[in-house]
């Protein structure tokens, strides 16, 4: 597919990205599996779920599932969040800093830059200023695409702080929780892959803008880096970390077939519960909604509202990494059968068969 220039990093930007890029990689998890959390044995002890559905779950799956910790999960929001990060304003120089360091932490684990100028960086259309969209790829063997995604801007800091007063938005939930989720989950996701290649591939997207009024999600659909007609299904994660425990609201299940029977037969294993499609009005209002309006099946996993949402409070130590663990290992596993199973269908209608429920009951 052709595409413009117009989000192309200059060269100079691009280099002292790179050099950041790689500082910041040196201390990154590239591994994983030793030391499994205690509350990860049923993912191993419940053979009868992993065998259940049209697609069994194999023995190395279920274990990079497993191998997702609160702790990592944790450690990813304690730096996306910490002061030095400033808020992660998507017009600051903490934008590029964070920027920077997702694009390390991919290029540890092993994926390839998928922008369009084949670099990690998606320049903002009419805001050279701004910090970039990342886009990594994890090959697969044939044309079709899953792609998972988050935003990592948050806010400025307050301009109206007194002395002493804390200034700063560090957006530990919204969206530091949902980076550290699919972050995660591409990790097992391209150990998987070391071995046995998907036959679809897998994209992670952390989108820059989205404060601003979702501009990198509309940046992307109005000239992606790749055909969104083969775009299998998109799973967007937008705060996952706060709130009931082991619960996680997705919307988009009733519009996105496809997806949701990824997901129904992974919460087989994870066991969260699921309150589903509670929330319509959310769907346009992140990164989730240019796509499903351009016919892509996509589905948002968030938690509901709280009193830190968009306010200096939103603090690491105020998070719940067992909730955003979880949801990384459901986001992982169903994205590992629509990968399997994707073979290129795009966007063509849903198979017929009914999607298996929640291991867990919905919600009210």
């Amino acid at each position: 597919m052709k595409h413009s220039t117009r989000r192309v990093l200059r060269p100079r930007v691009l280099a002292a990205f790179l050099s950041t890029s790689l500082l910041l990689a040196g201390g990154c998890r590239t591994g994983g599996g030793e030391g499994l959390d205690a509350d990860l044995s049923a993912l191993r002890d419940r053979p009868e779920a992993a065998t259940t559905g049209r697609t069994a779950f194999p023995d190395a799956v279920i274990a990079a599932a497993a191998s997702i910790s609160a702790a990592e999960l944790q450690s990813d929001i304690n730096e996306l969040a910490s002061d030095r990060m400033n808020g992660r304003h998507w017009k600051s120089p903490e934008g590029w800093l964070a920027a920077g360091w997702i694009a390390g932490r991919l290029s540890a684990m092993g994926l390839e830059p998928a922008a369009a100028d084949g670099t990690w960086y998606d320049m903002l259309a009419g805001h050279p200023e701004a910090s970039p969209t990342i886009i990594g790829r994890i090959p697969g063997r044939g044309p079709g695409i899953v792609l998972l995604t988050a935003h990592y801007d948050h806010l400025a800091p307050r301009t109206d702080a007194a002395e002493g007063e804390d200034a700063i938005y560090n957006g530990a939930d919204d969206n530091a929780s949902g980076v550290a989720g699919i972050l995660a989950a591409v990790r097992v996701l391209s150990e998987l892959a070391r071995h046995d290649p998907f036959d679809a591939s897998i994209v992670l997207i952390a989108f820059s803008g989205e404060e601003a009024g979702l501009r990198g999600a509309r940046d992307i659909v109005a000239d992606p880096p790749f055909a969104l007609d083969q775009v299998v299904g998109m799973i967007n994660c937008d705060m996952i970390s706060r709130g009931e425990e082991n619960l996680i609201c997705i919307d988009g299940l009733e519009r996105s077939p496809r997806v949701a029977a990824a997901i129904d037969r992974a919460n087989e294993l994870v066991g969260l519960q699921i309150r589903r499609d509670a929330h319509p009005d959310w769907l346009p209002r992140s990164d989730q909604g240019p796509f499903l309006a351009a016919g892509v099946q996509a589905v948002l996993m968030s938690v509901e509202d709280h009193e830190d949402y968009h306010q200096v409070t939103d603090h690491a130590d105020r998070v719940d990494p067992v909730l955003a663990s979880r949801t990384a290992r459901l986001m992982a596993l169903a994205a590992s059968l629509l990968a399997r199973e994707g073979e290129g269908e795009g966007n063509a209608e849903a198979d017929a068969a009914e999607p298996l429920n929640a291991s867990a009951p919905a919600g009210g």
